[in-house]
C-alpha cells in the first residue's frame, strides 16, 4: 500500500471537484466532523481514522498467507455519503495466455498456482481502465446507483511516475514490475437524488520469464449526494492521511511472505512442467484423433510388428493382418489364420 502517493492524487483531485467546492485545507478539518481511529479487528493490520458516528466495517481479509486484503469501508448516519478504500473481493489476476489456455485456464477461469492461492484470469487493465470498470460493475451495485456516466476519465502520470520510480529503487533483477494510476469521475441517480462519486484505482502488473501477473494495488473513492459530498471528501482525505500499517503485523507478514515465496519459488517449475505435458498430452491425444479420423476418410489402417516396432499403412479391407518377415509382403484375413507359411500376425493400432 502506497499510502504516501496515492495522498498525492486524493488531495489533488478536490481542486477539481464538483461544487460545492472546498479547499484542501477546510476538507482536513471539516466543521462538524469529529474522528475516531478504526483498527482492523481481525488482525490488527491496519488502522486509520474515520468520522465519528460513521457506520465502519472491514478489516485485512486473509485468503492465502501471501493473499492478504485490506478493505475499509464508512457510511454517513444519513446515507448520504459512502467512502470506501480497498476491496476484499479483489483476487489476485494472472494474464491469459497460450499455455493457459491449452491446460484449460481460459479468460474468466481461475487458476492456482497452488498453497491455497486463486488467481483469476484476466487481461491487465491500466489504473484509469480499472477505475472505471469498477466504479460500473462493484460501486454502481453496491449504491444502486441507475443511469450511471462517466464525467471523466484520466491516466495519473505523476502518480504513477512516482510509484514506478519507487519500484525501480527495489525492484528484483529478472523481474519487470510496473504500476498505473488512473482516476474516474461520475454521476448517478440515487433514490432520486443526483449523486456524485470519484476513484481513483493503482494497478501492479508483474512479469518474468514465467508468466505475468497483477492485481489492483489501491483503490480508493467515494460518493454522495449534494449534501454529503463534503463530508465525504473530508473524511477521504481523512481517511488517507492517517492510513497506518502496524509495524509488528508487517514484521510477522514480511516472515510468512518470505517462507512461503521459497516454496512457490521451489514448485513453479514443476508447476510449469505441469501445464506444458497437459498441454502435450491434449496435442497427442489431438494427433490420434486426426489420424484415425484420416485412415477413416481413406479407407486404410495402421498396423505394426510388435516385436521390431516397423508399422506400415495398409487397405482397410481384413479383420486380421500378416507379414512375411524379410520382406514388405503384408497379407490380411477375415479369420485369424495365417495367409502361409512363414506369416506372423501385426497389431492394428
Amino acid at each position: 500500500m502506497k499510502l504516501t502517493f496515492v495522498l498525492i492524487g486524493i488531495s489533488s483531485l478536490f481542486a477539481a471537484a464538483p461544487a460545492p467546492v472546498v479547499s484542501v485545507k477546510v476538507l482536513g478539518h471539516q466543521p462538524g466532523l469529529k474522528f475516531v481511529r478504526f483498527a482492523d479487528p481481525k488482525e490488527n493490520a491496519f488502522s486509520a481514522e474515520v468520522p465519528q458516528g460513521w457506520r465502519s466495517k472491514g478489516g485485512l481479509y486473509r485468503f492465502a498467507s501471501v493473499d492478504t486484503r485490506g478493505a475499509l469501508e464508512i457510511t454517513a448516519p444519513e446515507g448520504n455519503a459512502r467512502v470506501s478504500w480497498g476491496d476484499a473481493g479483489l483476487p489476485p489476476f494472472t494474464v491469459p495466455t497460450r499455455l493457459l489456455a491449452m491446460a484449460g485456464f481460459r479468460d474468466g477461469s481461475w487458476y492456482s498456482p497452488g498453497y491455497g492461492v486463486r488467481m483469476l484470469v484476466r487481461r491487465y487493465e491500466p489504473g484509469a481502465v480499472f477505475a472505471e470498470d469498477y466504479v460500473r460493475s462493484m460501486v454502481a451495485r453496491r449504491l444502486g446507483c441507475e443511469s450511471l456516466s462517466i464525467a471523466s476519465r484520466a491516466s495519473r502520470d505523476d502518480l504513477t511516475e512516482a510509484l514506478n520510480g519507487l519500484y525501480a529503487q527495489f525492484g528484483a533483477m529478472g523481474t519487470n514490475v510496473r504500476e498505473d494510476a488512473g482516476e474516474v469521475r461520475f454521476t448517478c441517480m440515487r433514490d432520486g437524488q443526483p449523486w456524485t462519486g470519484y476513484y481513483l484505482a493503482v494497478t501492479l502488473f508483474t512479469s518474468n520469464s514465467g508468466g505475468a501477473m497483477w492485481h489492483v494495488e489501491d483503490v480508493v473513492g467515494f460518493a454522495a449526494s449534494e449534501s454529503g459530498l463534503p463530508a465525504a471528501q473530508a473524511a477521504t482525505l481523512r481517511l488517507m492521511q492517517t492510513m497506518q500499517l502496524n509495524p509488528a503485523w508487517v514484521q510477522m507478514q514480511a516472515g510468512i511472505t518470505a517462507a512461503t515465496s521459497q516454496i512457490v519459488a521451489q514448485t513453479n517449475e514443476k508447476i510449469s512442467s505441469i501445464i506444458h505435458d497437459t498441454f502435450q498430452n491434449q496435442q497427442r491425444t489431438y494427433d490420434e484423433v486426426f489420424r484415425h479420423d484420416t485412415n477413416v476418410r481413406r479407407g486404410v489402417t495402421d498396423v505394426m510388428d510388435p516385436d521390431s516396432g516397423d508399422s506400415w499403412k495398409v487397405q482397410n479391407d481384413a479383420n486380421y493382418y500378416w507379414h512375411k518377415p524379410g520382406s514388405n509382403v503384408i497379407k490380411g484375413t477375415n479369420t485369424y489364420d495365417s495367409p502361409g507359411p512363414g506369416y506372423e500376425p501385426l497389431q492394428e493400432y
